[in-house]
C-alpha cells in the first residue's frame, strides 16, 4: 500500500518533517498581516 505523507516545516526544531498528508501546515497569523498591511500604508505616503 502506498503511504502518502507531505514535507512541511518544523519551527521549533528548525528541520523539514515528513508527516501525514492530514496535517496543517504554519499559517500566517494575524498580527504578521497587520503589521505588513500598516508597513505597506506607510510606504504608500512616503
Amino acid at each position: 500500500m502506498n503511504k502518502i505523507y507531505r514535507v512541511i516545516w518544523n519551527t521549533s526544531l528548525g528541520i523539514w518533517m515528513a508527516v501525514s498528508e492530514l496535517a496543517k501546515s504554519n499559517t500566517k497569523s494575524k498580527s504578521q498581516t497587520v503589521l505588513f498591511d500598516t508597513i505597506q500604508q506607510y510606504n504608500n505616503f512616503s
